[in-house]
């Protein structure tokens, strides 16, 4: 069940990674969350109240049911500046899944070689970047995962993805 955990959370991660890469960059910083004033000193005679959630403690608001402590694997091919793409992806995915770590194994030479061989030797990573020759090697095996359920548990929908990419990426 863990496996199959980490394989759709790889799967969100890239689809989110292929998304956010072609977002336009925001111009302005989110509006600031508003902090409650302090509570008057408790009198002497009243139970210390538990402590408060301090800033510095993230707060999970990640869509998914992550598990206590999940971590990810995830590599991608290219040059340091699609590297860059890809490690500012991962930042923004732990921005909104804090709980979850992601160990990125970039793997800039022969990606489609090793790949295949990692993935015939059951090492390959829980997430990566599939091109349209990955998609028709890995698919027909049934070594990729459908994302159907996952993305109608999101409230995902295919209506806001390219065409030509749906067929190119459905089996």
């Amino acid at each position: 069940m863990k496996n199959k955990f980490l394989v759709v959370l790889s799967c969100f991660v890239v689809l989110a990674m292929f998304l956010s890469a072609c977002a336009p960059v925001a111009t302005e910083p989110p509006p600031a969350v508003p902090t409650e004033a302090p509570a008057p000193p408790a009198a002497a005679t009243e139970a210390p109240a538990p402590p408060a959630a301090t800033p510095e403690e993230p707060v999970s608001t990640c869509p998914l049911n992550v598990e206590e402590g999940a971590t990810i694997v995830f590599s991608g091919w290219g040059d340091p500046t699609e590297q860059k793409i890809y490690t500012d992806s991962i930042e923004r995915f732990k921005a909104v899944c804090p709980e979850v770590t992601v160990d990125y194994q970039p793997i800039p030479d022969k990606f489609q070689d090793k790949l295949k061989a990692m993935m015939a030797g059951g090492t390959a990573p829980d997430v990566f970047y599939v091109d349209d020759q990955l998609m028709t090697a890995f698919a027909p095996t049934g070594q990729l995962l459908a994302l159907d359920d996952f993305m109608a548990q999101a409230g995902a929908s295919r209506d806001s993805y390219i065409p030509a990419l749906l067929t190119i990426f459905t089996q």
